[in-house]
Order: C-alpha cells, then sequence, then structure tokens
C-alpha cells in the first residue's frame, strides 16, 4: 500500500483520520488492558483472591 492510497483512504478527511484515531486508541487500549492483565495473573499467580479463596474459606490456611 503506497502513501498516496494511504492518503486517499485515511488522511484526505478530517471525520475519517479522527475515527481512526480513535478507534486505533480503542484497539491498543484493549489489548493493552488484556496484556497487563495476563501477566499480572501470572506474575501473582498462587497470592491472588481466586487462589487462596477456598483455602481461607474453609479454614485450610489457618495456623492456630
Amino acid at each position: 500500500m503506497s502513501f498516496q492510497s494511504v492518503y486517499k483512504l485515511v488522511f484526505r478527511r478530517n471525520s475519517i483520520f479522527v475515527g481512526t484515531v480513535f478507534l486505533g486508541a480503542l484497539i491498543f487500549q484493549s489489548s493493552f488492558d488484556v496484556g497487563i492483565n495476563k501477566f499480572w495473573n501470572k506474575y501473582n499467580q498462587g497470592k491472588l483472591w481466586e487462589d487462596v479463596r477456598y483455602k481461607l474459606e474453609n479454614g485450610e490456611g489457618e495456623e492456630e
């Protein structure tokens, strides 16, 4: 795809350009959020509430 065809498709009209920027920002934001959440869950595996809930609710984690 040459620069001229990109210009005609995206940059020629301001409304299309702004829409493309907003769409790109939404896609980036959602993919970044999913990626960071996956990293966080993998890095903190075993320390999160979902991982220790069963043990704490059934009293298996108490040391009395």
